[in-house]
Parts: C-alpha cells; sequence; structure tokens
C-alpha cells in the first residue's frame, strides 16, 4: 500500500475516532484519547511485585505520587489544554466533512508530543520513586 493510500485511511480512523466518541468523558475530559495519570494503587501494586516494600517505602512512593500528580496537574493546564483547543478546532471543522490536512496534521503532531510527554512524567515518577528507594 503506497505511503499517501496508508495515511489516507489513517486519518480517515483519526476523523471516525474523533467524530464518533462515546459519550462518557473521562478525568481529564480528552475523551480517552490520551492517558490518566496512575493511582497510587497501582503504582505501589507495580513497585511492589519488584521489590518488598516497607511502612517507609510505601510512604515514599506516596509523597512521589503526590508530586507526579501536581506535574500532571501543570501539564493537564498546558500541553493537553493546547491539545483539547487543536481537538475541538478538528471537531468543530469536521461538520459532515473531513478537516484540512494541515489542521489533521497540527492535531496529529500534537497528540503525539502529548503521549510523549505522559510517558516522560511517568518515567520521572518511577525515577523519583527509585531514587528514594536506593537511598535508603
Amino acid at each position: 500500500m503506497s505511503s499517501i493510500r496508508c495515511r489516507v485511511f489513517a486519518i480517515l480512523a483519526i476523523v471516525l475516532a474523533i467524530c464518533v466518541r462515546p459519550d462518557d468523558a473521562v478525568a481529564q475530559g480528552t475523551g480517552g484519547t490520551i492517558p490518566e495519570p496512575m493511582g497510587l494503587r497501582d503504582a505501589s501494586e507495580l513497585i511492589g511485585r519488584r521489590i518488598s516494600l516497607t511502612g517507609a517505602d510505601r510512604r515514599e512512593i506516596e509523597a512521589a505520587h503526590d508530586r507526579y500528580l501536581e506535574s500532571f496537574a501543570r501539564f493537564r493546564d498546558s500541553e493537553v489544554q493546547d491539545y483539547l483547543d487543536t481537538l475541538q478546532q478538528v471537531q468543530a471543522s469536521s461538520n459532515g466533512r473531513m478537516p484540512s490536512l494541515a489542521l489533521l496534521d497540527e492535531f496529529l503532531d500534537e497528540w503525539r508530543d502529548v503521549v510523549k510527554r505522559v510517558a516522560s512524567i511517568d518515567e520521572a515518577f518511577f525515577t523519583d520513586v527509585a531514587s528514594r528507594m536506593d537511598a535508603e
């Protein structure tokens, strides 16, 4: 399949996903298009699979998780908001027709950047926890 044809199919799939989205919105209001922050329980379980956690370890994880959620909140108020603004433009311009290729490219670039940033924030959380566990 040619590169252009693959790109058209990808764009159509994205447009359909945007235009035919579920009514239930997730906590960040992104319609599930980007990952949510990890919960404390999930994070503790993931870490607990690798090492035996003491009470002090659990308090360190909780403190690191609080910092992680603060980072996510700052991220949500900046980059995620920019992404949501572009998503709204895509939805508004797709009123029964295909949005412009330039707008879709902008949307895809912002989506990729947001997902990479989520991974970076997650990685920073685990690095923070690991450094504090090593210090003990």
